[in-house]
């Protein structure tokens, strides 16, 4: 989950293949961005594939829910990561109690007033917080 100030970006690699995720529609613009540009270059890697962001990841036997601006998500569904992007109007309290999250993963296009509540939240639920603003991309392990 790559660091990027109002946008959601996710990468996947497998050697030096790397698919771009992304909520932007033009994949132009997403493949000349300059956080996946110096991405590229650092990995040596030509030309990446660009898909449309979806809300429902598994990888490596985690699921991955993503939680956008529409604020919708299924209940009662084991999530491993739950990743919070454009700044969801939601209950964070019950969405938290609902998923049982191992941990939660802030991108760069929330507002940071919302993750810190976001954050306060989980730490008091205690559930990990990981901020990209803050502690840069996040790499599912």
């Amino acid at each position: 989950i790559f660091q990027k100030t109002t946008e959601s970006i996710f990468g996947l690699r497998v050697g030096q293949e790397v698919t771009i995720f992304s909520a932007d529609s033009l994949a132009s613009k997403v493949a000349k961005d300059k956080t996946i540009q110096d991405y590229l270059v650092n990995n040596f890697i030509k030309k990446p594939v660009i898909r449309p962001l979806s809300n429902v990841y598994t990888f490596r036997a985690k699921r991955i829910l993503i939680i956008d601006s529409l604020a919708v998500y299924p209940r009662n569904v084991k999530v491993d990561i739950l990743v919070m992007t454009k700044s969801a109007r939601i209950n964070f309290e019950r969405l938290l109690l609902d998923l049982n999250p191992e941990i939660v993963v802030a991108d760069g296009s929330n507002y940071k007033s919302r993750v810190k509540k976001w954050e306060q939240t989980a730490i008091k639920q205690k559930i990990p917080f990981h901020k990209t603003s803050e502690e840069g991309f996040f790499r599912v392990k």
